[in-house]
């Protein structure tokens, strides 16, 4: 995927756009519990801040303009994105900061979902303890 990168920008932008793709299920999911409200599992704002769910929701509508614009913005992103930062035609930039913060919230965001979809479905402690003497036993 990182094959032919001409240097750390273009390897910033291709990692970045790689990881957005990667874990776009999560900001859809809070946007869907927070726009429309029709999701299962409630993924939750705990430990994130309004801000942070700001940027999930540019993350989200900036993994569509890398993947299907080329990396530059329309005036459909702006639109929905409400970034008043670009212009139409203007290339998007990610800097290691807004990596680093969209990491640190896919990680909050995996652990809401993760806890949203265990209130419907709790663990069964049989079944794990099941599983756990079978991993222990060695193959003859």
């Amino acid at each position: 995927a990182f094959a032919g990168t001409s240097g750390s920008a273009e390897l910033a932008r291709k990692g970045t756009a790689i990881l957005v793709s990667l874990t776009m299920i999560l900001p859809a999911a809070l946007l869907c519990n927070y726009g429309r409200e029709l999701c299962l599992i409630d993924v939750g704002t705990e430990g994130i801040k309004p801000d942070d769910v700001d940027f999930a929701t540019r993350m989200f509508h900036r993994r569509h303009v890398y993947e299907h614009k080329g990396g530059e913005a329309d005036e459909k992103y702006i639109l929905d994105s409400g970034d008043a930062s670009v212009r139409p035609k203007q290339a998007l930039h990610e800097t290691q900061e807004s990596a680093h913060r969209l990491v640190n919230l896919v990680r909050k965001l995996a652990g809401n979902l993760h806890r949203g979809f265990h209130e419907i479905f709790p663990p069964e402690r049989g079944r794990i303890d099941a599983y756990a003497k079978r991993q222990s036993v060695p193959d003859h």
